[in-house]
């Protein structure tokens, strides 16, 4: 066995330990402050932007109050319509891709959102690469040959008596 050798250390190099421990505490204090500065940065410019819209709100007629929320709705109905139709159109992609022969799992290469005509050409096009490299693919892949041809087949004695069944 070998003797490990002992390790000491001089006072300028836990003095260095030191140092660097509390640079990188330092490093880390001001980090997470500069984190914590943004959270509530942020925290005061959303609830300055509501109590704006509260204010304004508050100085509008019904009338405008109304349209405002009018169109509040609109978008949000807007956004769900085009979830909706995303999800339609998914659907009716993996319909045609499983028609096709194309698996679903490649959705994500052929899917244009809201373009219907273009993810059908997508779908297709893809279906015709594939068919593609498969025929390449077997053309390439047919040239073997058959083994043992030409030469004299050697029998082992112990297969023999399994052959004459």
């Amino acid at each position: 066995m070998t003797e490990q050798a002992e390790t000491t250390f001089t006072q300028a190099d836990i003095d260095k330990i030191n140092a660097d421990h509390e640079n990188a505490l330092k490093e880390l204090e001001t980090r997470l402050k500069g984190e914590q500065d943004r959270k509530v940065d942020a925290a005061i410019k959303k609830t300055k932007a509501e109590i704006e819209e509260q204010a304004k709100r508050a100085n509008m007629s019904e009338l405008e109050k109304a349209t405002a929320e009018l169109e509040e709705y609109k978008t949000k109905y807007q956004e769900q319509a085009d979830i909706n139709a995303i999800a339609s159109q998914k659907d009716e992609t993996r319909k045609l891709m499983n028609e096709l022969g194309v698996d679903a799992s490649c959705l994500d290469f052929v899917f244009i959102p809201k373009d219907s005509d273009g993810t059908k050409a997508r779908v297709k096009a893809f279906k015709e690469y594939i068919d593609k490299v498969k025929k390449e693919t077997f053309e390439g892949g047919v040239q073997s040959t058959v083994p043992n041809t030409g030469k004299e087949v050697e029998t082992d004695p112990f297969l023999e008596g399994f052959n004459q069944r």
